[in-house]
Formats: C-alpha cells, sequence, structure tokens
C-alpha cells in the first residue's frame, strides 16, 4: 500500500524535456512530456505525461 498522496498540478512541475511517445515506450502517444517535482520530503519525483490528454503515464524517485 502506498502513503504518499500524488496531487500535483502542472505548475508544481519543472520541465525537462518532450519526447515522441514511441521513444520512450508509449507508441500510442504522440507527445510524452518529462517532467520532475521536489517533494516536501526532499525526494525528487520524475513523470511521464501525456501532453495531449494531460495524464501521468508513468512517474519514479530518482534515487541517489
Amino acid at each position: 500500500m502506498f502513503d504518499f498522496d500524488l496531487s500535483i498540478t502542472l505548475e508544481d512541475l519543472i520541465w525537462q524535456s518532450d519526447w515522441n511517445g514511441d521513444e520512450v515506450g508509449f507508441d500510442d502517444v504522440e507527445v510524452v512530456g518529462l517532467y520532475s517535482h521536489e517533494r516536501s520530503d526532499g525526494k525528487v519525483y520524475s513523470y511521464y505525461i501525456d501532453m495531449e490528454k494531460m495524464i501521468i503515464l508513468d512517474f519514479w524517485i530518482e534515487e541517489d
């Protein structure tokens, strides 16, 4: 079970890059944005976002 809240807005995120969906494993998505967000716990979360539908496709926590 997860013990964190993924409630975010686009304004909370820092843009990193854009990719064609097939370049990052999402063949059915035209443009995938890579964004990051430093959470209050100090961890950096990265997100792949479908830029047409504005939905999170995947996320991960950056580990040192």
